[in-house]
């Protein structure tokens, strides 16, 4: 599966935002972050790619996912998702934010703005979500009904390659 997500999630082009960028971002709820201190973030991983981020970065920048544009969600995501099978392999897991926080963003889509960053993915990439989904349904204690739900009602059925999306106000 690790060989499959690297090849199915390309390397470049890098997003404008970066990890450390978008994990700064989740700050901004509590103080204003200026424009230096952008750039500075910027810079420690602008060309750094996907796959080129070890564990421990994955780990520190468990919120950034929360906070990247479409871009760079999709960008990013085969470095999360890779991690956590890995974590799963191990039995490692539990104690992982970054575990939860991925299995999160594939399981709670019901609203447009996460709908929007996952109609970006091709159908071979859909294919290795919902194949992780499966795994850590099959291997998660406490992500397995989740995991389950998210294949059920969005994954497994056709709206998952379905390109468009319809924004109703």
């Amino acid at each position: 599966m690790l060989a499959a997500i690297r090849e199915a999630f390309p390397e470049r082009p890098l997003p404008n935002v970066t990890l450390r960028q978008a994990q700064l971002a989740d700050q901004s709820l509590s103080r204003e972050i200026t424009d230096e201190e952008w750039s500075a973030e910027g810079e420690k991983d602008r060309s750094t790619a996907w796959t080129e981020i070890d564990d421990t970065t994955l780990e520190d920048c468990d919120a950034a996912m929360a906070h990247i544009d479409e871009e760079g969600f999709v960008y990013y995501l085969p470095a999360f998702i890779s991690l956590a099978v890995r974590q799963l392999q191990s039995g490692n897991y539990n104690n992982s934010k970054c575990f939860s926080g991925t299995v999160f963003h594939l399981t709670f889509i019901s609203e447009n703005y996460a709908l929007a960053r996952l109609k970006r993915l091709t159908d071979r990439q859909i294919e290795l979500i919902i194949e992780f989904l499966r795994l850590v349904r099959d291997r998660s204690k406490f992500d397995a009904a989740d995991a389950e739900r998210a294949l059920k009602s969005y994954w497994e059925t056709p709206e998952a390659h379905r390109r468009t999306l319809i924004y109703v106000p």
